[in-house]
């Protein structure tokens, strides 16, 4: 397409639109309705056209077409494999007002109406957007102070009883994290937090709820740790939300023991024990990195949760060997490797020279518990 002409581009840029329109007057009706998803692709994938006014105007007209056509009906929407083929238009043609002001409020409209059709839908969008580096900013749309209130809409389906929206609703929550930055990723790590500690109903109070959970906190631990663009506010600001992750987790942890709980589906293989201890090991690097790290901390409590069983030893329960076994080989997270953005710099998780420091902070730090948990170890072996 970027050999075509302007007069030529012109000419198909109408072809596809028409197409589109075309389709939206089926208003749903049989298989080729969906044809309007890749029209709007190709529209948007053809060079540009005339001065930045046209340009505006035909992202508006892509817009509004997209709009119609993926909400007009009160109970037909796109498939996520549907919403794939918009993916070119998602990344060319969505601008950050046309987001904030028509797709992100007809988003949290739609999905507090239908959650299971358009959860679905709201996680192509936006891991398309993540996925093509698009410079959109969701962060002002996650809470209904001027915004569209998506952070709530889909943080209580981490409570469904359906393991494929949990799925989906922990990946969107990590998704809505990486196109807000330091400011989403404060308001979904403090309602994630409180979700895990809440008591009653109102919080994951399950190990197959807080499983999701715990892939929001590692999910957007390990997205701020392949960044390398913090600076000393956003420093300042990770220094706390570390201190409220490292806290839910050391607390709701003790309570998946033995936990063979898992969420979603596909083979996901999401298990509570160690999804909360990846969790917790990425927030102790994230604190450390930001030299949050003193007496009280949530990276001192974390210390904790590795020393007690030195202190605590008891062969039955396991919990010996997974602590200290996680600060040797930690647990996989093949359950993050869908998410852009974070796979993508995984070297810089984790690693030797961290879980050394790790085992040097516990024996310095932490030297009652664990030397004298290990010599009564060795004595009674």
């Amino acid at each position: 397409f970027q050999s075509v002409g302007e007069k030529s581009s012109t000419v198909l840029y109408e072809e596809f639109v028409a197409v589109a329109e075309q389709c939206i007057k089926k208003n749903g009706a049989g298989p080729s309705f969906f044809i309007v998803y890749p029209a709007l692709s190709l529209a948007s994938s053809l060079p540009s056209q005339g001065d930045a006014s046209k340009q505006q105007q035909q992202q508006q007209q892509l817009t509004e077409l997209f709009l119609s056509a993926a909400f007009s009906s009160s109970n037909v929407f796109p498939s996520p494999n549907q919403a794939n083929m918009a993916n070119s238009f998602f990344l060319n043609s969505l601008s950050q007002s046309s987001f904030e002001e028509e797709v992100a409020p007809t988003l949290g409209l739609k999905l507090r109406a239908h959650p299971d059709k358009v959860l679905p839908l709201m996680e192509v969008i936006l891991m398309s957007l993540a996925g093509g580096k698009s410079t959109i900013d969701v962060s002002s749309q996650l809470t209904n102070d001027g915004g569209a209130n998506l952070l709530p809409s889909v943080m209580k389906h981490l409570k469904s009883s359906k393991p494929d929206m949990r799925t989906r609703a922990w990946k969107t929550l990590v998704l809505l994290v990486q196109l807000g930055g330091t400011k989403s990723a404060e308001l979904v790590t403090k309602a994630t937090c409180d979700a895990l500690t809440a008591g009653g109903v109102a919080g994951l109070n399950t190990s197959e709820l807080r499983v999701g959970g715990y892939a929001v906190l590692e999910g957007i631990a390990r997205y701020v740790l392949a960044r390398d663009d913090d600076d000393a506010d956003d420093a300042a600001v990770l220094g706390k939300l570390a201190d409220k992750a490292l806290g839910a987790l050391t607390t709701s942890l003790p309570k998946d023991k033995n936990s063979a709980a898992t969420s979603g589906v596909g083979g996901d293989g999401l298990l509570a024990k160690e999804a909360g201890t990846n969790a917790l090991l990425t927030w102790m690097q994230i604190a450390k990195r930001v030299k949050a790290t003193g007496t009280k901390s949530g990276y001192d409590k974390a210390l904790n949760h590795f020393a007690e069983p030195c202190g605590k030893y008891n062969v039955k329960d396991g919990e010996f060997r997974f602590r200290i076994g996680s600060l040797i080989v930690p647990p996989s997270s093949a359950y993050l490797s869908s998410m852009p953005a974070i796979g993508e710099k995984s070297a810089n998780v984790g690693g030797e020279t961290f879980f050394e420091s790790i085992v040097l902070d516990l024996f310095e730090k932490k030297k009652d518990k664990v030397v004298k948990g290990l010599e009564t170890i060795v004595d009674a072996a």
